[in-house]
């Protein structure tokens, strides 16, 4: 009666129609006889690649020419880099998951040849490559060795070659057998125990047994001349091959079973079968057709490429007459229904050659289930669970019901209703007795495994349609209709009595798609509009957008263990909190706005059903994301990267979101149904490896190599790099570092290329490491040491010569504004000098020539005057006094005239000083000279003379010293001491002077007027020292050229400090 598996074993049989009951049950159609294997997926945990889901269930995915992959691809490798490579007619090509490129040799490198037959990688890494115009080549490390017949390569095409258990190649094409062994080619024949003159095929096996298909000699083993090749066996360390007596034609392809029995496509019985098979269950797998590609996956299922028939699997070769076979053909997305060649790569994905491109199947985390898998052709499916474990899916527009059960799967109608109905599912609702509840344009109906029964609704009027089923806490039935001729409202039966709301409370008018009874006793409403009602002590409450929800339908309401109410809505997820409501969206990171479904799992994780995805959650995840509005949700997201076929629905009937009681999670998408299995998530373990490709140098492709230089004024550097995990390279994530500029990781990125401008000379070191789909990190990944060579403006020695320039320029800054300075002061004392001149001429022109012209009048008077007595002595007075003034006023036009200018003898006028009456009997002066004596100012020498003689009068008048020494010293600068012995200076009158006193206040001001510096020490022990310093480069001048050239200026300017410098 019913197709499927049962958990004790599988179950083929006619399909029968079952006999409708007496209460409406129609016959389930015959379904096609795939329905078994979807049983099996039900009651079977998800493995890398599940045997018991079928082909289609496979994310599949096909590569022809228009991607970059030229047909036919005859041989696939991988190489411990990740890297995926395929030999094809129109070369080697290398492959990442994202992108192909046609590889091409290094510079001053070559390939033997275009078309290539045949791939092996080796233990070291080397990529071993044959070719169909003969030679082998070797690539490693990016580099190319050829080696051709005179090198002892078979000649001719290299069909096959391997790596035996001691690291040696063996290479077999239509021309001979060769072994590679201490870096040496030897041709393999007689003695050895090879007697054929070719070879078709080679395989080791796990055990290092050497397996050749034989090539060009008539063995007689069979009557069928097609049959005349036969399998020599090689054991590890055996010298010679030994015959297994079997009889072949046409051998493509060998594969070892996990039993360790080795396998081979024999063309000639249209088979797949065992070597050596003794019993008639070994005798192999009729396939109809030449087998060119044979493949077991690490899950024991048999992998079968048939000329022309597409990709065939068998799950169980132990059982081959009872073996389901599962198929795969170019109408159904295969690249091509000639499947050439395959392999199962490290992560467990399944690659496989057709003559026209590449095809890869790989594991899923959805299980997907649609009109291919044997569901209903209806895009509009609601799911319910019972607490038997029964699934059950309904169709909206025709009245299906399907029932998975226990491994099997029936499909039902629904009884018709009338004669003109035309049943159409609005919802369906499965209580905890195992009972199924269904509404829609019949009313309501109730089912369970064997009949279903319409229920009789006494207040519904015609037209009325039943749009959700829930029962609250209580064990009331509650239903929600609408249309007919009382318009829409809620329902209740209870004890088998119902009560009709519609005419007692006030509800929003629109239609109720979702009823949610809670543990609490509450009765939850979702209407269209957005709006949500609660149920509760016989009172209904309407909560609104007043409240905080989004508006649009609500169409999901459900409570986690945590006691949270969470609404689902076209305007996103909303949280329940004390009559509020606070909705995340999709900013908030949401696969869309909109929430259809959502379901908590064993672990209390939330599966929220979006627009876009399905979205698993923490609770956690979610109170954040509530308390800061500008937080992303961070959980995991399936789509169709991940098996989900389609997107999850939005609209009825509902529900579309359940959980089984095994766990499961069911999904109703736009292209049938989605399964996950929170308990058994396939993930991918294996770190993907990571390389770097190309690092660009303004645009300059060069080749990563360590310690690579380049050159100077590299502004933009580019690093392109990859990450081989060839499951979904689409989901890896990088980050990386420029060690030496970045001071931390960056990422994660999905970019695999970075860029970096303007980076300063010096050594870095690029590293990038990188995640799987899964969040599997390769914490190792990958580095590139270089050298960013500094151009001359940007080394060590020009910084230094910049500094030095900086200096020079410095000194020439400061030495011409010492001179401008000199300059200035000169200017200001010559123009005092000039003043001095002109009051000094004046005094002799006028004041001189008037006083002598009174006394010549005053010597007439004396001559002709009555009195002769008193007339001579007012004369001789007047004469006498006009003589003082003459001699007064000549003495000042003297001191304005020449005093120490004339002289230019600061030295001599300081020791007059000292020997002036002012020089007490008790004190004795010393007076020193030290240097060469040297030129300067007048001006300059007259205010250090005043200052040097009222340093002497202050120390002879009020120091009370027995001592006073006096120095003049001539070096680059001026230096004038005066320092006696005596009782010193109050420190008061040192800092501020004296009342009415103004000698040292003079004596500062005339020092700041040359440029000097004046200083005071003074104690009652060590009596007072006055000592004057005045820069050379401003008082001392030399007579030179008043106009001089530039070169002489400069030259000048820059003389050694020990010789002088002029104040012109």
């Amino acid at each position: 009666m019913f197709v499927g598996r049962s958990s004790s074993g599988l179950a083929v049989g006619p399909l029968e129609k079952c006999r409708a009951d007496a209460r409406g049950w129609v016959a389930p159609k015959p379904l096609c006889a795939f329905l078994t294997m979807i049983g099996m997926v039900l009651t079977i945990p998800a493995k890398a690649l599940d045997p018991q889901k079928l082909i289609s269930q496979f994310t599949h995915t096909s590569w022809t020419a228009k991607d970059g992959v030229p047909g036919p691809v005859r041989a696939i490798a991988q190489t411990p880099d990740g890297y995926l490579w395929l030999g094809t007619e129109a070369g080697l090509y290398r492959f990442d998951g994202l992108h192909f490129v046609a590889w091409e040799p290094s510079f001053g490198e070559q390939t033997l040849g275009s078309s290539v037959w045949s791939l092996c990688t080796s233990r070291d890494g080397s990529l071993w490559i044959g070719f169909s115009s003969g030679g082998i080549s070797q690539l490693r490390s990016g580099h190319l060795k050829n080696y051709s017949h005179a090198d002892g390569v078979p000649d001719g095409g290299i069909l096959s070659i391997v790596e035996d258990a001691s690291g040696s190649i063996w290479a077999g094409g239509q021309y001979g057998l060769s072994k590679l062994d201490s870096g040496s080619w030897r041709q393999v024949g007689v003695q050895s125990g090879y007697p054929a003159p070719g070879a078709q095929v080679l395989f080791v096996d796990r055990r290092g047994t050497l397996w050749v298909a034989t090539d060009g000699l008539d063995f007689g083993l069979s009557k069928d001349p097609v049959r005349r090749n036969t399998i020599l066996s090689l054991t590890h360390n055996a010298k010679s091959f030994v015959a297994t007596r079997e009889a072949v034609g046409q051998v493509w392809m060998m594969a070892e079973a996990p039993d360790g029995n080795v396998w081979i496509a024999d063309t000639s019985g249209h088979t797949v079968r065992p070597i050596m098979s003794r019993t008639r269950s070994e005798a192999g797998i009729k396939v109809g057709a030449e087998p060119f590609s044979v493949l077991f996956d690490r899950d024991r299922s048999l992998w079968i490429g048939p000329d022309q028939k597409g990709l065939r699997r068998v799950v169980d070769v132990r059982k081959p007459e009872r073996a389901v076979l599962d198929q795969l053909w170019a109408r159904e997305g295969l690249s091509s229904d000639r499947v050439i060649s395959a392999l199962e790569d490290r992560e467990g994905n399944l690659w496989f050659g057709t003559a026209v491109g590449l095809d890869r199947l790989r594991e899923n985390k959805v299980t997907a289930y649609s009109n291919g898998e044997g569901l209903t052709a209806d895009q509009r499916l609601a799911v319910a669970s019972t607490r038997d474990g029964s699934v059950w899916l309904v169709s909206y527009t025709s009245g299906t019901v399907q029932r998975l059960s226990q491994g099997q799967i029936t499909t039902s109608k629904l009884p018709a209703y009338s004669r003109s109905d035309t049943t159409r599912i609005l919802s369906l609702y499965a209580d905890g007795n195992s009972r199924i509840w269904f509404g829609g344009s019949f009313g309501l109906a109730a089912g369970d495994e064997w009949n279903v029964s319409w229920i009789k609704i006494p207040d519904i009027e015609k037209g009325a349609m039943v749009h959700a089923i829930a029962r609250d806490a209580r064990g009331d039935l509650w239903i929600t209709v609408w249309g007919g001729d009382k318009g829409g409202g809620v329902l209740r039966l209870r004890d088998g009595n119902w009560t009709d709301f519609r005419n007692r409370v006030h509800l929003p008018q629109y239609r109720c798609r979702v009823l949610y009874g809670d543990p609490l006793g509450r009765l939850w409403l979702g209407f269209e509009d957005g709006e949500v009602a609660v149920h509760e002590n016989e009172e209904f409450h309407v909560y609104s957008s007043k409240d905080g929800l989004p508006g649009g339908k609500v169409l999901a309401i459900t409570r986690d263990r945590a006691g949270n109410f969470w609404i689902g809505s076209e305007g996103g997820l909303s949280h329940f909190d004390h009559g509020n409501f606070a909705t995340l969206t999709k900013k908030n990171g949401l696969p869309g706005n909109s929430v259809s479904g959502i379901v908590e799992d064993e672990e209390g994780f939330l599966w929220l059903a979006g627009a876009l995805a399905i979205l698993r959650v923490s609770p956690r995840e979610l109170e954040t994301a509530l308390l800061s509005p500008s937080y992303r949700i961070q959980g995991a997201s399936f789509d169709a990267t991940d098996g989900l076929r389609g997107l999850p629905r939005q609209r009825e009937p509902f529900p579309t979101a359940i959980r089984s009681t095994d766990g499961r999670l069911w999904f109703s998408t736009s292209e049938g149904v989605a399964v996950i299995n929170p308990r058994h998530l396939p993930k991918n373990i294996v770190p993907p490896p990571v390389t770097i490709e190309a690092l660009k140098a303004d645009d300059q492709t060069l080749t990563p190599s360590s310690g690579l230089r380049l050159p100077p004024r590299a502004r933009n550097l580019q690093f392109e790099y990859a990450a081989l995990s060839l499951t979904t390279p689409e989901h890896v994530h990088f980050r990386y570092k420029l060690e030496g500029y970045d001071n931390d990781w960056r990422g994660p990125v999905s970019a695999r290329e970075v860029a970096y401008t303007n980076l300063p000379p010096r050594n870095y070191r690029f590293r990038v490491i990188a995640c799987n789909s899964d969040g599997v990190w390769n914490e190792d990944g990958a580095s590139l040491d270089f050298t960013l060579i500094p151009a001359f403006y940007q080394t060590n020695w020009f910084r230094a010569l910049c500094v030095i320039s900086v200096c020079f320029i410095i000194c020439v800054i400061y030495r011409l504004r010492v001179l401008q300075v000199s300059r200035a002061i000169g200017a200001r004392f010559d123009e005092r000098l000039a003043e001095r001149t002109r009051m000094a001429r004046d005094l002799h022109d006028t004041f001189l020539q008037t006083i002598q012209g009174s006394k010549l009048v005053a010597d007439d008077a004396l001559e002709l005057s009555a009195d002769p007595i008193r007339m001579r002595r007012a004369m001789e007075q007047l004469s006498v006094w006009l003589a003082s003034a003459m001699q007064e006023g000549r003495a000042a036009l003297n001191s304005l005239r020449t005093a120490t200018t004339q002289t230019n003898d600061l030295a001599e006028a300081l020791r007059r000083a000292t020997d002036d009456g002012l020089i007490p009997n008790s004190m004795s002066v010393t007076f020193s000279v030290v240097g060469d004596t040297r030129e300067m100012h007048p001006i300059v020498r007259d205010e250090i003379y005043r200052i040097g003689y009222e340093a002497i009068r202050n120390a002879c008048m009020h120091s009370g010293a027995s001592q006073l020494e006096v120095e003049l010293r001539y070096a680059n600068n001026l230096a004038l001491r005066v320092s006696d012995n005596g009782t010193g200076i109050d420190p008061a009158i040192a800092d501020r002077g004296k009342d009415e006193h103004f000698g040292l206040q003079g004596m500062r001001e005339r020092a700041a007027r040359v440029g000097g510096k004046l200083t005071l020490a003074s104690s009652s022990n060590s009596g007072t020292e006055i000592k004057l310093v005045v820069p050379g480069g401003i008082i001392f001048r030399k007579m030179m050229p008043v106009r001089r050239s530039l070169f002489a200026r400069i030259r000048t300017l820059f003389r050694c400090k020990d010789q002088t410098s002029n104040l012109d």
